[in-house]
């Protein structure tokens, strides 16, 4: 099951979907998954996904406040 998580966000990057991305799966407080791909910010200078990248998420404000009207 993993593998093909792994691939599928994988190919998304590589496809350009969105240019990185970070997954983590908890059950019950334990981490059981943690990947990153790709690149967390294209500009103004090129930085890679980490596994603690922090997102910046105040873009998505109207989206996730407006999306249920």
């Amino acid at each position: 099951m993993w593998n093909e998580i792994d691939s599928l966000l994988q190919q998304s990057v590589l496809n350009g979907l969105f240019p990185g991305c970070a997954l983590s799966i908890r059950h019950r407080s334990k981490e059981i998954y943690l990947v990153a791909y790709g690149d967390a910010e294209i500009a103004p200078t090129k930085r890679s996904v980490q596994e603690d990248t922090v997102w910046d998420l105040a873009s998505l404000t109207k989206v996730l406040c407006t999306a249920h009207l």
